[in-house]
Formats: C-alpha cells, structure tokens, sequence
C-alpha cells in the first residue's frame, strides 16, 4: 500500500512541476509580450511627431495607422510603428476627437501631401486634414469661408486648385431633398479661391469619382435625374452656369475623372473604357480591358504627367474568395498602352487600395484579406 501512495505521491510531483514550468513560461510571455506592447498616449492628431520616433537601430521605419472608428467602439487612433520585417517596435494612442475614418487623395502637383476628408459619421464639420509624407504629420485645415457646416464629402481632385465636395449645401446647410425627383443639392467647393457652386436636382454627383479642373471650368462626373438616369459629366464655369454632357456610347455607364492637361480631359467608365475628351467636346474611347475579359474599372493612382496606376476587378458571383485583381499602368502618351505589373501577383480574393507614390518612386498599396488582415505592399516604379 505504502508503495502505491509512494508512485503516487511521485506522480503529482512531476505533473506539479511540468504544471508550473509551462505558467511560467505563459506568464513570462506574457509579461514579456505586454511590456513591449505597452502603449504610448498622445494628445491631438497635430501633435504627433513620427520622424522623432525612429529608431535606426531597426533599419527602416513605418507608421501604420488605425483611426478611430464608431464601428468598432475606437474612440482613439492607434498607430503601430513597425519595421522593414513587420515586427512592432511601439504603439501609440492618439486620443482627438477632430479626427477618425479618413480617406486620402494624392494629386500630382502636390505629391508631398495626402489630402484626407473625414467619413463614416453624420457630422458636418468645415475642415479637411493634410498628411505631409516629408515628416509624417498632419495638419488640419479649416474652412472658415462657409455660413454654415457642411461638412467635406470627397476631396479627390487633381489640378492647381484645391476642390472638395460638400455633404450640405453651403446655400442652407442641408442637402435640400426633392421628393419629387428623388433627388438633392450638395455643393462643390474650390478652397483655394473661397468659392464655391450648388449643383442642381438634375445633375447628382456620382459618389467619390473625383473632381478636376480642364478648361477654366471645374468638371464633376454626375448622374442626370431628369434624361433617364443617364450618366455623364458636368462642367462649372465662374458665372455658376452647369452644363451636362454625356457619350452616347457609353451613356449607361458612370464616369471617374482620372486626369486632365492643357489639352486633354481624361475620364473611365466602370467598364474599363478609356474617354479622352478635347475642348471642342470631340472624344475618343478606348477599352483598356480589352485583353482581359470580365474585368472592370476599380480605382487609380495618378504616378505622373503620362502614368496612371490602375486596378481592375473580376468579381466572382459564386464567391468573393475567387474574385481577381489586375494592377497595370495606363500611359497616356504619346500612345495609349495598359501594361501589367510584372513584380507583384494580386492574390485571389484580397482587395487593394492604392494610397500613394513616394518622392522616391515607391508606391504604397494596402492589401487586405476582407478580415481586416493583410499586407502593405511597396512597389518600385520607375519612369
């Protein structure tokens, strides 16, 4: 008997042992793990300071960031600065309740700035922020030329002047709904000149497609209520005259604005179709993906004067998990070509939005996995 309670007493000495040698190893883990995730607080979005921050130690360093979002109850940015291997080096909470969900445009004559609009929330606020890719920080900048909030709807524009579109009316503050025709009144604003344009119940701006300057006039690509949901262009001049013009060809079809030179304007069509329209309104339409059948237009980064990165989509009805990507380059001149970037393979069922190109010709991509897992990609382009 006393042999038994002997093996026994052995027994649960061991499984004692190999119990308190495996918590040790889980709490100094996770000791370990929550020491170097232990968060650094800030004050203000303006506040932030990243090219302080660097550690060279570590060889190249990012910033990713993580805005608040009601969505998921973050009432702060979060802000993970990482290396070239992905291992975080810090973490930061950066508590403003000015700044959340953000989108950001690029242009071309102003590559050194990320022009962010604010989304996501009904509030109407007179302010756009700007992220300097020099320093990293932001900046916010407010519109004090409006009588009432109107809050910044899309600020993707290309041209010498700073355009965004409105939430509200700046005329009364709201978006002025016409029962009738199913339709509203936003307006389109030039923030470097302070003034800004109602569009009309019968010409709606179609989503965030872009806004451009081309002939002394501001065009916006739009829905016509009143000619059988017909899409096309219109065009603004200073006397706040809208005129809208469509392609016959095409006319089912919604537009973005992609560029436009003392020249040319150039626009897309949802299904890859390349418009180069001149002042006199003649035009000529190209199918870019022509060669690639079943793929559509998603979106484009502006790369320079000739080069717009494209990406086109092949979306599985059967499964978003098979839906493709295509990302090539659309040149522009001196002869129209779409080429397919060699160096990277979109994977199947990722999406990809395309942030922005650095002064050293890297392009930033983010690649996501729709679970809110994924990749930054960093593409070489070189002229």
């Amino acid at each position: 008997m006393n042999k038994y309670i002997k093996l026994s007493l052995i027994v649960v000495s061991i499984f004692l042992i190999v119990v308190f040698i495996f918590f040790s190893i889980i709490c100094g883990y996770y000791i370990f793990y929550n020491k170097n995730q232990k968060f650094i607080e800030i004050d203000g979005i303006e506040n932030f300071n990243p090219n302080d921050l660097i550690d060279k130690s570590s060889g190249k360093n990012y910033f990713l960031y993580y805005p608040s979002d009601i969505r998921v109850s973050q009432k702060y940015t979060l802000i993970k600065q990482v290396d070239s291997n992905g291992d975080i080096i810090n973490k930061y909470k950066v508590y403003d309740d000015k700044f959340r969900r953000v989108k950001a445009n690029q242009k071309i004559l102003d590559k050194d700035n990320l022009y962010l609009s604010l989304f996501g929330e009904a509030v109407l606020e007179n302010w756009f922020y700007t992220f300097n890719l020099s320093n990293n920080t932001f900046n916010r900048v407010d519109l004090d030329y409006f009588n009432y909030d109107v809050g910044v709807n899309s600020i993707d524009h290309q041209g010498n002047d700073i355009l965004f579109s409105t939430i509200a009316t700046h005329t009364t503050g709201d978006q002025q709904y016409n029962e009738e025709k199913n339709s509203f009144k936003v307006s389109i604003s030039n923030f470097t000149t302070k003034k800004s344009y109602e569009t009309s119940y019968d010409y709606i701006p179609y989503g965030s497609s872009g806004l451009i300057t081309f002939d002394n006039k501001i065009v916006y690509s739009a829905m016509c209520s009143n000619e059988s949901n017909k899409y096309g262009i219109v065009f603004i001049d200073d006397n706040e005259k809208l005129t809208f013009f469509s392609f016959d060809e095409i006319e089912n079809e919604s537009l973005s604005l992609i560029y436009a030179d003392d020249t040319n304007l150039y626009l897309l069509s949802s299904t890859s179709k390349l418009i180069i329209l001149n002042k006199n309104l003649e035009y000529e339409i190209y199918n870019i993906s022509k060669n690639y059948e079943g793929y559509k237009y998603s979106s484009k980064l502006v790369l320079d004067e000739n080069n717009i990165l494209i990406s086109l989509r092949n979306i599985n009805i059967g499964s978003s998990k098979n839906d493709s990507t295509i990302l090539g380059v659309l040149t522009l001149k001196p002869d129209i070509e779409f080429n397919i970037i060699d160096s990277y393979k979109p994977k199947n069922g990722s999406l990809y939005k395309l942030n922005y190109i650095d002064k050293n010709s890297n392009i930033f991509i983010i690649e996501s996995n729709r679970n809110d897992n994924g990749n930054v990609i960093i593409l070489d382009y070189k002229n």
